[in-house]
């Protein structure tokens, strides 16, 4: 969500310094009956080391607390889940890479060095304000190559929930539908969702816009399938959804297994253009 902060390599000192961080629970409402919080439209857990903190004033927090992850089952620390992605436009496939400054793209048959071959989420111990931490990581023909951020993944009994990929040419996912899904898992389940965008995710590539523009979200559980995947046959359930805001519509087909997660998603960019990514290969650490 645009109100949490994105730790990137190349800014992350001017991100630092942004104080709106502490608005984000300006529109928290806890549940006496639970241990959640409904923050905008995702539920996370009440976390005493974090939001007890918060209310009371306080700019520092416990990031060493687990609190977060002690109900996740899909996101653990330690792994790492990689995806492979293609990004097709006007009928060609394209890896993107991070040294074009002019279309981002390369070639899929013709890779340089900072051509991205695949993305990743390694999840970390600790918690990034309220959220699961998380490692977004970009591999290359020479293992790492040095972007990445650091954000927040929510999972629990009531929804799961993480931000997209976003170094250069990824940040088009800002404005298309997150992954997101809620439990109990049943066909036919609709909900809505909104979330503002600020303009440092603007670029001539995809989109141009000033101040920020507001995703107003349709989602629907529309059925079960059987994908293949890198770990087999796997039945999932299928999320559409479609954001709309004043420069258009995008949408996001998201494959879901109690499993691995989202094994495979399906990105209907502002453009017109497609980002296709599929979970090739979970890593746990030693």
């Amino acid at each position: 969500m645009s109100k949490y902060t994105l730790l990137s390599f190349r800014s992350f000192a001017t991100i630092l310094s942004q104080a709106v961080v502490l608005t984000v629970f300006a529109q928290t409402k806890p549940f006496d009956f639970q241990r959640f919080v409904l923050d905008d439209c995702v539920y996370r857990e009440y976390l005493a080391s974090f939001d007890s903190l918060i209310e009371t004033g306080s700019t520092t927090y416990d990031y060493k607390s687990n609190e977060c992850n002690l109900d996740n089952q899909i996101f653990l620390p330690g792994q790492e889940f990689i995806y492979d992605y293609y990004y097709r436009r006007d009928g060609q496939s394209y890896k993107f890479d991070f040294s074009n400054r002019e279309t981002g793209l390369a070639s899929c048959d013709y890779r340089l060095d900072n051509t991205v071959f695949s993305f990743s989420y390694k999840i970390m111990s600790g918690q990034f304000m309220g959220q699961t931490r998380a490692w977004y990581g970009y591999y290359g023909p020479r293992d790492t190559i040095q972007n990445f951020e650091i954000s927040g993944i929510i999972e629990n009994k009531m929804n799961l929930w993480l931000h997209p990929p976003r170094s250069e040419m990824f940040q088009m996912l800002e404005i298309a539908p997150f992954p997101f899904i809620r439990f109990p898992l049943e066909v036919g389940t609709t909900w809505t969702d909104s979330l503002g965008i600020g303009d440092h995710y603007s670029d001539h590539r995809w989109a141009k816009w000033e101040g920020s523009i507001v995703n107003q979200t349709q989602r629907k559980i529309t059925g079960k399938d059987i994908v293949s995947t890198a770990f087999g046959k796997l039945l999932c359930y299928v999320v559409k959804s479609w954001s709309t805001n004043s420069l258009g519509t995008t949408s996001l087909a998201s494959y879901f297994n109690e499993q691995y997660g989202f094994v495979r998603l399906e990105y209907g960019n502002i453009d017109g253009s497609e980002l296709i990514a599929n979970l090739v290969k979970v890593k746990v650490a030693p």
